[in-house]
C-alpha cells in the first residue's frame, strides 16, 4: 500500500483512509471476495507499478484457482504431478 497510498486505494474499496487503515492494522485472513475487491483495486490502480501490477495478477489467478478447487473442477494430488513424456 505504500507505493500507491492509502489516499488513493481506500475510495475505489469504498472506504475512508481511517477504516483502509484500521483494516490493515486486523490480523485475520480476508475473504476470498475481500482479496478479489482489493486485487482488482490494485489492478485499476496500478499504472506505473509494475510489481503492483504482477502482484495482483497473481493473486486473481490465484483466487480463480482455489475457487475451481470450491467448485470441483480441479483437484489436489496425492502424489508427485504426473511427467509429460511427449
Amino acid at each position: 500500500m505504500q507505493i500507491l497510498g492509502a489516499d488513493a486505494v481506500a475510495p475505489v474499496l469504498g472506504l475512508t483512509t481511517a477504516e483502509l487503515a484500521r483494516l490493515e492494522a486486523v490480523e485475520r485472513p480476508m475473504s476470498f471476495e475481500q482479496q478479489r475487491i482489493l486485487a482488482t483495486a490494485i489492478l485499476i490502480l496500478s499504472d506505473g507499478h509494475p510489481e503492483l501490477r504482477r502482484g495482483a495478477i497473481s493473486l486473481l489467478a490465484q483466487l480463480d484457482a482455489a475457487n475451481e478447487f470450491v467448485r470441483g473442477t480441479t483437484q489436489r494430488h496425492s502424489g508427485p504431478p504426473p511427467k509429460n513424456r511427449w
